[in-house]
């Protein structure tokens, strides 16, 4: 049951991102479309970083359990079983180490952002803590990825993104 809720966690998160893409390029269209008829829209520049920065961070612990990160594989592809494990496990945990940092520094920024009240410099004035907090909860739900398939690879099965899942 507790399986059912990560991936539902995983597939929002990458469908929010999706959307995020999705507005980027309406963004990007409303504003050509707008020069083409001689004025710009104010503040599409700043929306389309923020949905940038969105689309990757929500994206991250989808395309991690998909597999779509780039893996170089060459130290454990002739390895046997047990040595492929414990790379993977080394692997899942350094990952994990830095995914979590990345967490915690992006949850430090925007809570600094929005304890002292920081506003964006671009065209839009919004409160900075805004966009920043989509980089916090992709970076936390990546981390909860790395953590779910170090588990996994713990108890004996394959990582989600080895697309097998059978075990090791």
């Amino acid at each position: 049951m507790f399986r059912k809720y990560l991936d539902l966690l995983y597939a929002l998160s990458g469908a929010i991102g999706a959307l995020f893409l999705v507005m980027i390029g309406l963004l990007m269209l409303s504003q050509m479309l707008a020069r083409a008829f001689g004025f710009q829209i104010r503040g599409v520049d700043d929306l389309t970083a923020w949905s940038v920065a969105a689309t990757a961070m929500l994206s991250l612990a989808y395309a991690f359990r998909k597999g779509a990160h780039i893996r170089v594989t060459i130290l454990i592809g002739g390895r046997s079983a047990n040595v492929r494990r414990i790379y993977e496990l080394v692997c899942l945990l350094v990952s994990a180490v830095m995914a979590f940092i990345l967490a915690y520094a992006s949850l430090k920024l925007t809570y600094d952002s929005w304890q002292y009240k920081e506003i964006a410099m671009g065209s839009l004035k919004v409160p900075l803590w805004i966009p920043q907090t989509s980089m916090c909860v992709g970076a936390f739900i990546f981390f909860i990825a790395i953590i779910d398939d170090f588990f996994a690879v713990m108890c004996g099965k394959n990582p989600s993104y080895s697309g097998n899942n059978d075990g090791i």
